[in-house]
């Protein structure tokens, strides 16, 4: 006998889709199965229609504790899962049609904090998005067509500062993204272009200081480039597709020309 432990309503929504079940194969031999590990403990339970998987199915882990159940219909899993840890708490309510993940989804950590929510449409990610982290606190935005990152993204810092913000197209990087440090402050800042660095882009230390900026093609150092040493230029030239090229100068602490090499 199945061993499902659900709410009043869902064993109703249950009792109903047995009904349904049954009715549907009456004169035929639903046969119930139950497969086991090799230390005897049960993995599998549920019924089986024409040698398809269907009505309530339950799932465990090697050491006896529940790790899926829900309900299949011609082998295909459809309405609500929902996922165990092995210690007993939620770890994730999907829902699915035809066997793929349709509708509201959530993820839980075994503290039973949302982790990820959204919705799905016919396996695919789509619309708004949001992550956490296990305290709670919001770690990303995001927003999908068709499983596919689109429009502004952005992440955060566990303590609410975000950390990342920039668009997506198609599913690649594209346009301007900004990286910030814990105080708000710009460490990198520039532009995408499928998925590249692409164009002038600024990079600094957790100090505030200057690194470099510089022009960037296909996600490679290609044009003008000026690099810093604590804040200070410390020398600036060309790049051709990642590699210096031409004279490249040289300076001091204070700021004055020391030597120019060529390359």
């Amino acid at each position: 006998m199945l061993r499902f432990q659900l709410s009043s309503m869902k064993t109703i929504l249950l009792i109903s889709c047995l009904v349904s079940f049954f009715i549907l194969s009456a004169g035929q031999d639903p046969e119930e199965v139950i497969e086991r590990y090799s230390n005897g403990k049960v993995r599998a339970e549920g019924w089986v229609l024409n040698g398809l998987k269907t009505g309530p199915w339950l799932f465990d882990y090697p050491l006896g504790v529940k790790k899926e159940e829900g309900v299949f219909r011609q082998g295909l899993k459809s309405g609500e899962w929902i996922g165990y840890y092995d210690n007993a708490s939620v770890k994730y309510h999907y829902h699915f049609k035809e066997g793929k993940e349709h509708g509201w989804c959530k993820e839980f950590s075994p503290e039973f904090i949302i982790l990820s929510m959204g919705v799905y449409a016919e396996g695919r990610k789509s619309g708004y998005w949001q992550t956490f982290y296990p305290d709670g606190s919001k770690k990303s935005d995001a927003y999908y067509e068709e499983g596919r990152l689109e429009k502004t993204w952005t992440s955060y810092y566990s303590f609410g500062q975000i950390e990342w913000q920039g668009d997506y197209k198609n599913g690649s990087k594209e346009g301007r993204w900004t990286h910030y440090d814990p105080e708000g402050r710009v460490l990198s800042e520039g532009t995408f272009h499928a998925d590249e660095r692409s164009g002038w882009w600024i990079q600094r230390d957790m100090d505030a200081h200057l690194i470099y900026e510089g022009d960037f093609e296909q996600g490679k150092k290609n044009g003008y480039f000026i690099h810093y040493q604590n804040g200070k230029k410390q020398s600036d030239g060309f790049y051709s597709k990642g590699v210096r090229t031409g004279n490249w100068r040289l300076y001091d602490e204070q700021g004055k020309l020391k030597k120019i090499i060529e390359y």
